[in-house]
């Protein structure tokens, strides 16, 4: 009996300790300068250097993933009660978050930093410093360790990264923009407002659209970026001459723009956002020609009754969070412009073929393995961006293909698609694994850039001669070889 009582505890408190490693492991690291320096200083090779020299290092997403993290930390502060440009401090804060495989926090460190010229060795130097602001060390360590829990990332990488932010502790100045009315003061007292086609209401902290903005009703261009908005109002679609609004940067959501049809609206502009959806009734908007959807979270695409927007010429759905090639963007059949940077795409469907006008297709940074053949029907094809991802072969593509980049890809051989290529005029074909010495591209009278380094056969002393023949012949032909 006693023997089962005590494998029925033990039983209990592996759970306990099952339970609680989890937990812990679920944990963000979170440290400022001071307990940093105190876990690392005595180590070898530890402490400030190795902070500066690994915890400001970028991972392959660089400034798209860095942007996106910083805008999203910004609007997260500001729900929380922290408005980091309300300090009135010069120095600035500086945040590094580490990112682990499956999109989550490790650990962050932070501290406060500014930078001053040293007369002594005649550069800028860097200073920091452990006093904060009342109050803002204590605020950012709670949003922090809210954030970490609540927030992730769609990582590309099958390492740790380093994402460091600077974040302002003041706030600056807003940038007028001229020829336009810049504050809703002018706003007001503007004596002609029929005369006035530009509105530049961007970094205003608005919650609301100023009633005021209604006085111009030949309004062509409206900047509305860098507010606080979470709604746009019915009566804003109602601008008969306006060409051009800018929404980014704000707290909208799927249900936050209300459309209403409007026969003018060229080009919108909702980047930086709390998108997750094409927002509904967009088709409204009839002569949409360029839709910025980019750095939102963008995780579907439903159907938004493409075929009611004929007039869509470019599509941006840069930075979002997509990890399937979305359907019915066949029925944009007039878009030439495509753009998929930074998503977590695996593969592209054969549909893409039937986007007959395309000119611009933009795949880079994904997890791309392979691409249809349909590929090659884009007969209007110009640039095509493929970097980035995991390709070992090159389908055919149009002979009207004048940008190819495939750099940072697993290509063993050089692709022979490349070779029909007549108007190719820059080539990137650099951080792959090709083996063999490509033959000769001197062929091709068009090509003028070669960007071929990091390759293995660079390396392989049996083909030095044979590379540097390759090298000399195409700069006969006036081609820089990088």
């Amino acid at each position: 009996m006693q023997l089962f009582q005590y494998l029925r505890f033990m039983k209990y408190v592996l759970v306990l300790l099952l339970i609680l490693s989890l937990h812990s492991f679920g944990q963000t690291e979170i440290l400022n300068l001071g307990q940093y320096e105190e876990r690392y200083n005595s180590m070898p090779g530890r402490g400030i250097k190795h902070l500066l020299n690994s915890r400001t290092t970028f991972g392959q997403w660089k400034g798209a993933g860095r942007n996106k993290l910083a805008y999203n930390l910004k609007t997260f502060a500001l729900e929380k009660g922290l408005d980091f440009e309300s300090y009135n401090s010069e120095k600035s804060l500086h945040i590094t978050f580490e990112l682990g495989r499956e999109g989550e926090f490790k650990s962050v460190v932070y501290w406060l930093e500014d930078f001053s010229y040293d007369d002594s060795t005649k550069m800028m130097k860097r200073f920091f410093y452990d006093e904060y602001p009342a109050g803002l060390e204590s605020k950012l360590r709670t949003v922090i360790g809210a954030f970490c829990q609540s927030y992730k990332m769609n990582s590309l990488s099958l390492n740790s990264e380093f994402y460091p932010l600077n974040l302002r502790l003041n706030k600056q100045p807003k940038k007028l923009s001229p020829g336009s009315i810049n504050s809703v003061q002018e706003a007001f007292e503007t004596t002609r407002p029929d005369t006035v086609t530009k509105v530049d209401f961007s970094e205003l902290d608005l919650q609301d659209i100023p009633v005021v903005l209604f006085r111009f009703e030949n309004l062509k261009k409206l900047d509305l970026s860098e507010n606080k908005l979470r709604e746009l109002p019915r009566d804003l679609w109602r601008f008969e001459n306006l060409t051009e609004l800018d929404v980014s940067k704000n707290l909208l959501g799927n249900e936050s723009f209300h459309f209403k049809r409007n026969k003018s609206l060229e080009v919108l502009n909702m980047q930086f956002n709390r998108i997750s959806e094409m927002p509904d009734g967009i088709w409204k908007l009839k002569s949409l020609k360029d839709v910025l959807l980019g750095n939102n979270q963008l995780l579907t695409f439903s159907e938004q009754r493409f075929r009611k927007m004929p007039a869509l010429r470019s599509l941006n759905l840069y930075n979002g969070e997509l990890k399937e090639y979305p359907d019915h963007l066949d029925k944009l059949e007039n878009l030439e412009e495509l753009d998929f940077y930074y998503n977590a795409l695996t593969l592209i469907s054969p549909e893409i073929g039937k986007l007959k006008h395309l000119k611009r297709l933009a795949l880079s940074n994904n997890k791309i393995w392979k691409l249809p053949k349909e590929i090659g029907q884009l007969q209007h094809l110009e640039f095509l961006y493929v970097h980035h991802n995991k390709l070992r072969e090159l389908p055919a593509l149009s002979s009207t293909v004048t940008y190819l980049d495939i750099g940072y890809n697993n290509f063993v051989e050089f692709p022979e698609a490349v070779y029909s290529l007549n108007l190719l005029n820059e080539l990137d074909v650099s951080n792959n694994a090709i083996l063999k010495v490509p033959s000769d591209l001197s062929k091709n009278q068009s090509l003028s850039t070669l960007f071929i380094n990091n390759n293995p056969f660079q390396k392989d002393k049996r083909q030095h001669k044979a590379f540097a023949d390759f090298v000399v012949n195409l700069e006969k032909n006036s081609v820089k070889v990088r």
